[in-house]
């Protein structure tokens, strides 16, 4: 065993604390993706409220992907209750699994912005 893998993973709160740092900065950055309509013109409610049909499928969007990533970051905080000393694969297999999370706001917006396509 390396002598790296003998001084990590003393303390697995360090890897818990980043996951939950990019879950929160990605889960806030879904939201930002869809932007309010611009009210300049609006003469009445009815006005206000036809100009949120169309972010309609971005809402829906950012619903499936707040969920998708809600379900991942309970998964993983399951797994990390289990876990009492890890070593450099587990490190490297969170980075690379938050690699992954932190995506999700631009194929979330990506795909609000192409709903049509398959």
């Amino acid at each position: 065993m390396s002598h790296y893998n003998q001084i990590a993973g003393k303390n697995v709160r360090r890897i818990e604390a980043l996951s939950d740092g990019v879950f929160a900065i990605a889960i806030t950055l879904l939201i930002l993706e869809i932007k309010a309509p611009a009210g300049e013109h609006f003469t009445t409610e009815r006005e206000v409220f036809a100009s949120l049909k169309p972010l309609l499928p971005k809402f829906l969007i950012y619903i499936l992907s707040f969920m998708t990533m809600g379900i991942f970051w309970m998964g993983q905080g399951v797994q990390l209750n289990h876990i009492e000393q890890y070593d450099r694969n587990l490190s490297w297999t969170t980075i690379f699994f938050l690699v992954v999370i932190s995506l999700f706001p631009f194929t979330t917006a990506f795909l609000g912005e192409h709903i049509n396509f398959k």
